[in-house]
């Protein structure tokens, strides 16, 4: 059986959006819950992931403002490469995933059930390493980046 990790990528967007004294996007609050909270939630409501966890740099400043946004019960992969790849390799690798599934808290209006769809299309698609819903305007433009983005792929590690 597949083991598919869900990942809720935390960039830089705290630490650059506090930094400007702007407020960071993924504390800011939306029905009662920060935008990094709700997207986990989101994430967590799919039905085809074995795991949720939260991906994030170790050497942001701001790691216990992270630790604050998430939610208790989520672990959080706190990588220690230098790049956001390194990061999410890290966790594939900590996890031992067979496949993972992608979100960035850049797109807080992902839906679980366009996820379990992705998982779908990625099940009966044995050729694929790499499977992306996003909204769009048309084969080649993004229409949003607070769309509904998600990206699976499969872990080169796991399928030997």
């Amino acid at each position: 059986m597949s083991t598919t990790l869900g990942i809720v990528e935390v960039g830089s967007i705290i630490a650059s959006a506090e930094a400007s004294n702007s407020g960071s996007r993924a504390g800011r609050r939306l029905g009662g819950r920060s935008i990094l909270e709700w997207v986990v939630r989101r994430v967590t409501d799919s039905h085809g992931l074995k795991q949720v966890v939260v991906v994030a740099d170790q050497r942001d400043p701001r790691r216990h403002r992270i630790n604050e946004l998430v939610p208790s019960d989520i672990p959080i992969y706190f990588g220690k490469q230098t790049d956001p790849l390194g990061r999410f390799a890290g966790a594939v690798k900590k996890y031992h995933a067979d496949a993972v599934v992608r979100v960035s808290v850049d797109h807080p209006f992902v839906d679980p059930a366009l996820i379990d769809r992705l998982l779908s299309v990625a099940s009966h698609d044995q050729e694929s390493e790499y499977i992306c819903f996003a909204n769009s305007l048309n084969d080649r433009i993004a229409a949003s980046r607070l769309g509904l983005f998600a990206e699976w792929c499969r872990s080169e590690e796991h399928t030997s």
